[in-house]
């Protein structure tokens, strides 16, 4: 029954700035509203009638580059969902999950590149043939990687009470992003 969450709006908001013609800033705010389906309150043995509707609240950073017929373009972005639904594979039907990740990036983090090489020899034999060697080399630099700061101390996870488990901070998983 759609009638029991009300009316409810889901605006966003969007700025672009062209600093030059070749470089534009982006920054964006969001919030949005999700009623539980009719699977998620009602489906035999797993549904549940007493789950809240998702509300989010979405942040969104970017530039955008051009360099000759070249689009580069990086974004940052968090999203905070409160009362996520999800299956719960301890209970066997959906529920309202309490904390959700949060996403930090390392004051630290570098953008990652990989730097490549190649040289060739080639030589000219009789017969229409010809010897080429190549030397190739691949190496990356600051490759990006996810890690959960606030994961479960060793010994503590449980996966038939996963609320139990100690972790270093209060709250859920806490992902940092780093190079």
């Amino acid at each position: 029954d759609a009638d029991e969450w009300g009316s409810e709006v889901s605006p966003r908001i969007s700025l672009g700035w062209d600093v030059t013609s070749a470089v534009e800033l982006r920054a964006s705010y969001g919030k949005a509203f999700r009623q539980p389906s009719v699977a998620e309150l009602y489906y035999p043995f797993s549904g549940n009638p007493d789950l809240e509707a998702e509300q989010s609240d979405s942040f969104e950073l970017g530039v955008v580059g051009f360099i000759g017929a070249t689009r580069l373009q990086a974004n940052l972005f968090s999203t905070e969902v409160d009362d996520l639904i999800d299956f719960d594979y301890v209970t066997y039907a959906y529920a309202n999950v309490a904390d959700q990740a949060i996403r930090v990036v390392d004051r630290n983090l570098r953008a990652p590149y990989i730097a490549q090489a190649a040289v060739t020899y080639e030589r000219q034999l009789p017969g229409r043939t010809t010897l080429s060697v190549t030397y190739s080399t691949s190496r990356g630099v600051r490759v990006l990687r996810s890690r959960n700061i606030n994961a479960p101390l060793p010994g503590t996870y449980n996966q038939l009470d996963a609320a139990a488990a100690v972790r270093p901070a209060s709250g859920g998983n806490v992902y940092q992003y780093e190079s």
